[in-house]
């Protein structure tokens, strides 16, 4: 994705530049140089729209005083979300907590089509399905249970059977 970004750039930083070549030449037309702006600033502007939540790692953040139970893990659970900037050279990070206004994004609109989950303050991640394959699991169970989707990945809590 980096590598999309940076590349989108640079096409439209030569178009921009052959736009001003065309632009201060007598032989061709100035309508020239507005389309071969146009032609070559559209997709990187499409490209860093689109892209502009995809989450490239998570991390969890936990208390590392407290025993590494399962239920020490989970409870009050943080995560941090790794995205790129806009010209694909740093990541900076998103805090973002694990509870029951994390959802996944039930219509795809126009303009954001690759957004998977939403959060209460509106902010999107598009993340990939299998960013950290089974580790990841119980993430998407929380977050497609909280949309109301079954995909078998949530599991609710077993009873004790020893009754």
């Amino acid at each position: 994705m980096a590598m999309l970004k940076r590349i989108s750039l640079s096409f439209a930083v030569l178009g921009i530049y052959g736009a001003k070549l065309f632009y201060e030449s007598s032989q061709f037309d100035d309508i020239y140089a507005a389309l071969l702006l146009l032609t070559t600033s559209t997709p990187a502007l499409f490209i860093q729209y689109k892209t502009k939540d995809y989450v490239t790692r998570i991390f969890r953040l936990y208390d590392k005083e407290k025993p590494q139970t399962l239920e020490n893990l989970t409870s009050d659970e943080q995560l941090i979300m790794e995205k790129l900037n806009p010209t694909g050279s740093r990541t900076f990070n998103q805090l973002l907590k694990v509870d029951n206004d994390l959802v996944l994004l039930k219509e795809l609109k126009w303009y954001t089509p690759y957004t998977s989950w939403e959060d209460k303050e509106g902010r999107k991640f598009f993340i990939v399905d299998n960013i950290g394959g089974l580790r990841v699991d119980r993430l998407w169970g929380i977050v497609e249970k909280n949309s109301g989707v079954n995909n078998g990945r949530y599991l609710e809590e077993i009873p004790n059977s020893n009754n």
